[in-house]
């Protein structure tokens, strides 16, 4: 009998040890410095992953080794310091997983050879509320994917940030660093960064780059050089000591100010796309690219070189452009130029060229090019260009140019028809080679380059909206494919976006201006037949970027509808409406609180906002398995009373949205759709209203999810005042 109780005496002995041991494990303990450690490294080394080192407010002289799952926290970077001034770095991370947190620290090299913060062997820590300064070496260097938020870097000997890796970075501020402002070699996301005073290039990355509220001063070289594509919104570029951005093709510019440049202005490769760009006082081009290129709303002044200088196959829409040191504009073969000013230049006006293999002829449209000092138009190669004909007059300005008005160097003639050369008739002595330029205007054309383009709206009651009611702003975002492999892909989010801007912007139905549209669907669905919307990728950037754009647009009278097709869930106390790059673990930081989007629409002044959402798709999160529905907590953020604010979901409590597959869209967008169509005007009076299109959906979406044996009911409210047309229609 004595054998079992041996045996019973090890067991007990056994689970009491395991016990112990979990016990040890499971609960995280804060370590407090100096009350219990005298230094910060003897509290780390005595932590295990997942403890909290907290430091009291002081100045600590010590060099520290942060290991991996760490948290250490200081009371605040104004009134916590480490300081040293020898050894190769003050804060070294090995190895560091994204759990490792620093934050609430300055750090002081007193001016010594040495890196402010060393994250090496692939560590990816996340530093926030921290300020590096007087190091000989790097501020902060990483190799690994890092997470930066709230940091203050000046007075760096190398670079202020250097990451051999992907940076995501926030907030942050670089003075006088010895290199370059930021340096990174993997993809990367910056937001509210300020650079002043750097001797190299303000940011250099040689992979994707996702940029917004950027502001670079003074710089050695370029402001932001980028070796693939950029995608960069809301930023400022003064002194720069080469170009003002450098990019790669495919990259995409939007709201950029750029000013005392030594090079050109914007360089960038194939395929980009820039809008909404101010350029004053760059020593080379204002603007260089590649062919296939899209640029719009942009004003030029004081250029070394070309105002715009594009490839082949560009379109060139709403540039003024002035005192350009050679040609305002060049342009390839099969180009578009419509809606632009080009005066002053000390070159042609607008220098382009035919080419008798290309598949269209370039065309000039509703320009004014006048007091160039040398031709106004001069066409080369060995095909003509289109400067109007009797179906579509040029309505261009053309006169007072030094040599020609229009000097055609080809064998072709060039039709020119329909425009204004500064008298009536025309003197041809004023033009050189063949030109066609009968059934002249006998008067500038209303407004030159800023002719209306409401004449091109139908004559029918949608004429009035935009002259009568204000202006309306769309924000269409649809993210199919998510970067979170716990997340799963949506079948037809982006072809409802798609189709729904299609509608809109289609001239028998919306006639929503393409150019007060933000599109945010995947980069492979972007393509030409999109017309002037402002593409760009569904990220979290990117959204936050176009709704603060559109919402601050906006005037009273006006009207914003915001669409969006993707995920939507529930994290804890908060609702979420998931980007492309959004992140389970960090929804905080990569996903749009529907709360937020209330608060910005609550600012807007436009009278009319409506928030449209399609989310609650079933099996959002892979692993959890089951349906996404409308959560009570959900819904009730969704609907939130704001004023002037009118929103339009999916579905009802507790139920999912659905796919149509043989529509190839959400059952609920393909009747948001029909309804816009023309199928919701119930009182037959060729007006759609947004009244109209909520009953509509609210009866035809149950009846097709009876029918499919599905319950799907959408929930409409608004707290606008009048009624808001959406569309108009001939009768269906």
């Amino acid at each position: 009998m004595k054998a079992p109780k041996i045996k019973y005496k090890i067991i007990i002995s056994l689970a009491t040890i395991c016990l112990s041991c979990f016990s040890a494990v499971a609960i995280a303990k804060d370590l407090h410095v100096p009350s219990e450690y005298n230094t910060i490294q003897a509290a780390i080394d005595a932590a295990f992953p997942m403890d909290t080192v907290i430091v009291a407010k002081g100045i600590y002289s010590e060099s520290i080794a942060v290991k991996t799952g760490l948290k250490v926290i200081g009371a605040g970077k104004e009134v916590t310091t480490i300081t040293n001034s020898s050894g190769d770095c003050i804060v070294k991370f090995d190895n560091a997983s994204f759990r490792t947190e620093f934050s609430g620290f300055t750090i002081d090299g007193q001016g010594g050879n040495l890196k402010g913060i060393y994250a090496t062997n692939n560590s990816s820590p996340n530093i926030s509320d921290v300020a590096v300064k007087n190091v000989g070496g790097e501020g902060i260097y990483c190799q690994g994917d890092p997470t930066l938020s709230n940091v203050r870097i000046a007075d760096t000997g190398s670079y202020g940030i250097d990451c051999q890796g992907s940076l995501t970075l926030s907030n942050a501020e670089i003075d006088r660093a010895g290199s370059n402002g930021i340096y990174c070699t993997s993809s990367s996301n910056f937001l509210d960064v300020t650079i002043n005073n750097v001797k190299g290039p303000g940011i250099q990355s040689y992979a994707d780059l996702s940029a917004s509220n950027i502001a670079i001063v003074d710089t050695g070289n370029i402001g932001i050089q980028c070796g693939s594509k950029l995608t960069l919104s809301h930023t400022t570029i003064s002194k720069a000591g080469g170009d003002g951005i450098t990019c790669s093709s495919y990259s995409k510019i939007s709201d950029v100010t750029i000013n005392d440049v030594k090079g050109s202005g914007i360089s960038c490769g194939n395929d980009s796309t820039i809008s909404n760009a101010t350029i004053d006082e760059a020593g080379s081009y204002g603007i260089k690219c590649g062919g296939n290129s899209s640029i719009s709303n942009v004003t030029i002044d004081k250029t070394g070189n070309r105002g715009i200088n594009c490839g082949q196959n560009s379109t060139i829409d709403n540039a003024t452009i002035s005192d350009a040191g050679d040609d305002g504009i060049y342009v390839g073969y099969s180009s578009n130029i419509s809606n632009c000013e080009i005066t002053r230049s000390g070159g042609d006006g607008i220098e382009c060229y035919g080419y008798s293999g290309a598949t269209k002829v370039t065309k000039i449209r509703k320009c004014i090019v006048v007091q160039n000092l040398q031709n106004g138009i001069y066409v080369k190669g060995d095909k003509d260009i289109n400067l109007g004909t009797i179906s579509d007059p040029g309505q261009n300005e053309i006169y007072y140019n030094a040599k020609f008005d229009v000097f055609n160097e080809t064998n072709s003639k060039i039709k020119a028809l329909g425009n204004w050369w500064g008298q009536a008739p025309p003197n041809p002595q004023f033009l050189s080679g063949e030109v066609d330029y009968g059934q002249w205007l006998t008067e500038p054309p209303l407004s030159g380059a800023q002719v209306d383009s409401s004449d091109a709206i139908p004559q029918n009651v949608l004429s009035q909206l935009e002259t009568e009611r204000g202006k309306r702003w769309a924000v269409l975002i649809g993210v199919n494919r998510y970067q979170d492999t716990k997340l799963s892909s949506l079948k037809f989010a982006v072809n409802d976006v798609k189709d729904v801007y299609s509608t809109l912007t289609d001239p028998q139905v919306g006639s929503f201006d393409k150019e007060r549209i933000h599109l945010l669907i995947e980069d492979s669905e972007q393509t030409s037949t999109l017309g002037e919307a402002v593409l760009k990728e569904p990220t979290f950037p990117n959204i936050w970027d176009s709704l603060n754009s559109v919402v601050k647009t906006a005037q009273p009278a006006d009207t914003v509808l915001i669409y969006f097709s993707g995920h939507g869930i529930e994290e804890g106390d908060q609702t979420w409406l998931l980007a492309s790059d959004s992140r389970l673990s960090m929804l905080d930081r990569t996903a749009i609180p529907l709360d937020e989007v209330n608060r910005v629409l609550s600012e807007c002044q436009a009278d009319s906002k409506i928030l449209i959402l399609d989310a609650c798709h079933s099996g959002a999160v892979k692993d959890k398995g089951g349906y996404g529905t409308m959560t009570s907590d959900f819904k009730d953020t969704a609907f939130t009373a704001v004023a002037g604010k009118a929103t339009l979901s999916s579905s009802g409590l507790n139920e999912s949205s659905y796919d149509y597959d043989e529509k190839r869209h959400s059952a609920f967008t393909y009747f948001l759709l029909e309804g816009l169509k023309g199928k919701a005007d119930s009182n037959a009076d060729n007006i759609v209203t947004l009244m109209e299109i909520g009953d509509y959906v609210k009866t035809e979406v149950p009846k097709w999810g009876f029918k499919s044996g599905k319950q799907q009911t959408p929930i409409f409210n608004s707290y606008i005042t009048g009624e808001v047309i959406l569309t108009g229609c001939s009768g269906q």
